[in-house]
């Protein structure tokens, strides 16, 4: 065995916990030929993993929603922990965080409402749903069910982002400049997040704005590609060429 055979080493650890290759990838959501690719240390693979890692991280939204419900629970677990369970480590620091002291999960669940301020109607969370809404309207890659799970399609704009950094190194040259540098390490940065990381969709939030940057990019350049098929070329003149020769030397 070599020294660092990771592959094995997480086959054996499968079969101590009695785990078929089916079972475990319906677990973990991850197709059984990148498993089997794993175990066989066959890392040539696992590119495809890491795009269906990045599909997976779509199964829920990149942030709660702005409600009271979410934020509520939220500071209550922070303070006070799970019901019926030991108050974590942060309720000591309460009177730093909030200003005083609660003597209880119930005294803090009343005054949250004037901790936290809703919108009214809750305004932050109907755009929010309506963002996502348009966001999925037009996929590129459609959803693939398998049973019992899931693997969502991708929106039709996250490869218009991919076209308008293109757009950008076909504009600024063959060689690369600082932003095209940029574009590789965040594309490298992406890579081995979406290789180590969990699924969770936090590790996705962080390149949301970069693919509004990408998006801006592809229409920047669609709108500069329609101005220069708007400029009409200068007419040719009728003068034949040896008149204009003639001409330009008797001058």
């Amino acid at each position: 065995m070599a020294s660092f055979d990771i592959g094995a080493k997480l086959r054996q650890e499968r079969l101590g916990q009695g785990l078929s290759i089916a079972s475990l990838s319906g677990e973990t959501r991850i197709p059984s030929r990148f498993l089997e690719a794993i175990e066989a240390d066959d890392f040539g693979r696992l590119p495809g993993l890491v795009f269906n890692k990045f599909r997976a991280s779509h199964l829920e939204d990149p942030a709660p929603d702005f409600g009271p419900g979410w934020a509520y629970d939220k500071q209550l677990r922070i303070f006070f922990g799970k019901p019926n369970e030991k108050p974590p480590k942060e309720h000591k620091m309460m009177k730093l965080y909030l200003g005083r002291e609660y003597a209880s999960r119930e005294e803090m669940e009343a005054d949250l409402p004037r901790l936290y301020r809703i919108f009214p109607d809750d305004m932050l969370s109907q755009f929010q749903n309506a963002f996502y809404a348009c966001e999925y309207a037009l996929p590129m890659v459609p959803a693939q069910y398998f049973s019992p799970q899931s693997l969502p399609g991708l929106p039709l704009f996250y490869f218009l982002t991919a076209a308008g950094f293109l757009a950008i190194a076909i504009r600024d040259g063959r060689t690369l400049s600082e932003r095209q540098m940029w574009i590789v390490m965040l594309l490298f940065q992406a890579f081995a997040i979406f290789l180590t990381g969990s699924l969770r969709s936090r590790y996705r939030l962080s390149f949301e704005p970069w693919f509004f940057l990408g998006l801006f990019a592809f229409l920047d350049a669609l709108a500069g590609w329609r101005r220069r098929r708007s400029v009409e070329p200068p007419a040719p003149s009728s003068q034949p060429e040896s008149t204009r020769r003639v001409t330009h030397c008797e001058s």
